[in-house]
């Protein structure tokens, strides 16, 4: 049965109060599979990647002092593309996206992100109900 569990859980964030939520459910996920948490987020200048390479640091620690398995990866380009490649170069079980957030410089409209990487992704995609 354990063969069938998610086992690396990659939770795609922005850093928002939201993508918190998402967070949340891939934690959830992945200590009742035992498995390992991913934090995945996109960048496009550098402004924003000091911003966001914080957060993550910062839910990092705090997932790690709660004896959750975690790892931060903070990339430049697409919120789409970095989450799906990440998480192919991982061998994902699961993506874990909020369906609010994700916000990029492009500004997409909501959902888009979630949708794209849900049609695109090689595992499986888990969209958890935020609000906005």
């Amino acid at each position: 049965m354990s063969e069938h569990l998610f086992k690396t859980i990659v939770v795609a964030t922005d850093g928002s109060s939201t993508a918190a939520t998402a967070i949340a459910k891939g934690v959830e996920l992945a200590s009742f599979a035992g498995g390992d948490v991913k934090l995945v987020g996109a960048f496009e200048s550098t402004k924003r990647q000091a911003e966001l390479e914080a957060a993550l640091a910062t839910t990092a620690a705090e997932l790690q002092a709660a004896g959750v398995n975690v790892e931060t990866f903070v990339r430049k380009g697409d919120p789409v593309d970095v989450v799906i490649e990440t998480a192919e170069e991982l061998s994902a079980d699961l993506i874990v996206v909020g369906s609010v957030g994700m916000q990029s410089a492009k500004r997409f409209f909501v959902g888009a992100i979630p949708d794209k990487i849900s049609h695109h992704a090689e595992c499986s995609v888990l969209v958890v109900r935020t609000t906005g």
